[in-house]
């Protein structure tokens, strides 16, 4: 079946807000890592346990919208973002609320900042696969 203008419209879009949506990832990646980096060398008292409960608020929310976004991340690129987003917020809410149980527990102030690393990698790694994704479908466009 050849594509009519409409649906090349609407897969040349899903494409373009899967590239953005990259982007805008990346961004968010380099931002936290950059914040990460910074606590390393000073790291900062955190009030673990507020973070803790504000982390699982956001865990809840987060698997919710992944459960939610997982029967249709295949359907476009935009949704394969948005899902891929919703999955990486829940991942990184389960580090911050490891983060924040060694905290309070052991006192380990540096693990905000390896946890913060480590989310911003998991981001990173992320916003790549979705941005070579999405130009692999815009390299396929007829």
């Amino acid at each position: 079946e050849v594509p009519t203008g409409r649906s090349m419209f609407l897969i040349g879009t899903s494409v373009i807000f899967g590239m953005v949506s990259s982007g805008l990832i990346g961004l968010t990646a380099l931002e936290i890592g950059w914040e990460a980096i910074a606590r390393f060398g000073a790291p900062v008292a955190v009030p673990a346990l507020i973070t803790i409960a504000l982390a699982a608020a956001g865990l809840a929310a987060n698997v919710i919208n992944t459960l939610i976004l997982r029967r249709y991340r295949d359907d476009s690129l935009s949704l394969k973002g948005a899902f891929l987003h919703a999955l990486t917020d829940a991942m990184g809410s389960v580090g911050i609320i490891v983060s924040g149980l060694l905290v309070y527990f052991f006192q380990w102030a540096w693990m905000d900042a390896a946890i913060g690393a480590l989310i911003a990698a998991l981001i990173l790694h992320t916003a790549w696969s979705l941005a070579r994704t999405s130009w692999r479908a815009l390299q396929a466009k007829p």
